[in-house]
């Protein structure tokens, strides 16, 4: 499945240019342990639209985007 990255690191910045959908294998690449990795521009703009595409889609189906037990976490897992 896929999980929510937020860009600056910051779980409570949920603004939509700080989102993206990952999946969550390839989530791992984007953190180190000295902190976030810089994502290619052309994956950027990927996974924002990925992100875009799974918002729009919930919205339309009523459904949260953010399971309720982790909302508000970082990276936490799109329902699905």
């Amino acid at each position: 499945g896929d999980v929510v990255h937020h860009l600056n690191g910051k779980a409570l910045d949920d603004r939509i240019e700080n989102l993206l959908a990952l999946p969550r294998t390839h989530h791992p690449a984007f953190h180190s342990k000295w902190g976030l990795k810089t994502i290619p521009e052309k994956q950027l703009a990927k996974y924002h639209e990925r992100y875009v595409a799974l918002a729009k889609a919930r919205i339309a189906a009523d459904a949260p985007m953010l399971a309720p037990e982790r909302e508000g976490q970082a990276d936490a897992p799109l329902m699905g």
